[in-house]
């Protein structure tokens, strides 16, 4: 059978308009790919940028605790030793008092001497 040249035109027409289409989904799908990778890829990067964080944050996080830990020692080194100094110094006061009073009694016998030793002359 035989088509008339109008539909010999229609179905040209038809299959240059399934072509077109055809080109147009082709493309359409090869972008969203394109985009998809693209995509994929972005939220790669951004997993990576998230571990990285979490490992930085753990870090410093490893790192305040060490820190606080290291603080921690060294107060309570300077707690003894602030406490040693404030026994030391408790001791040197009853010794200097000590000193003090063996001085007075060391001049009140010396007057007392020189006193007898005067009325003796």
């Amino acid at each position: 059978r035989e088509l008339s040249a109008e539909q010999a035109a229609e179905a040209a027409e038809q299959r240059r308009l399934r072509k077109e289409l055809e080109a147009e989904v082709e493309q359409a799908t090869a972008q969203e790919k394109h985009c998809a990778a693209a995509a994929e890829l972005r939220l790669k990067v951004l997993q990576q940028e998230v571990h990285e964080r979490d490992v930085r944050i753990g870090l410093e996080s490893s790192e305040r605790q060490r820190l606080n830990v290291d603080l921690g020692h060294q107060r309570e080194q300077f707690i003894q030793q602030h406490s040693v100094l404030l026994d030391s110094h408790d001791r040197l006061v009853v010794v200097e008092q000590t000193l003090w009073q063996e001085q007075s009694v060391w001049a009140q016998e010396l007057s007392n001497e020189q006193g007898a030793m005067a009325a003796e002359q």
